[in-house]
């Protein structure tokens, strides 16, 4: 009681994948367009589950201050 909880943070970083496209992409809003975006980004969601499933509740797999700040 009134002890504060350690806070786990976790970061799912697509730079790779979205490497690729251009400042243009910023304004396709095609159907065909969102629908790569969401495959990219469930792709590498899986990615990362399947590496860090197991850190999940346990421990933090960003370091915030070297990442962000």
């Amino acid at each position: 009681r009134g002890r504060l909880k350690d806070v786990l943070m976790h970061s799912i970083r697509a730079d790779e994948v979205l490497r690729d496209l251009s400042a243009a992409s910023k304004f396709d809003v095609s159907a065909a367009f969102l629908e790569d975006l969401r495959a990219r980004g469930r792709e590498t969601a899986r990615a990362w589950l399947e590496a860090h499933w197991k850190d999940v509740g346990k421990r933090s797999t960003v370091d915030v201050a070297a990442e962000f700040l």
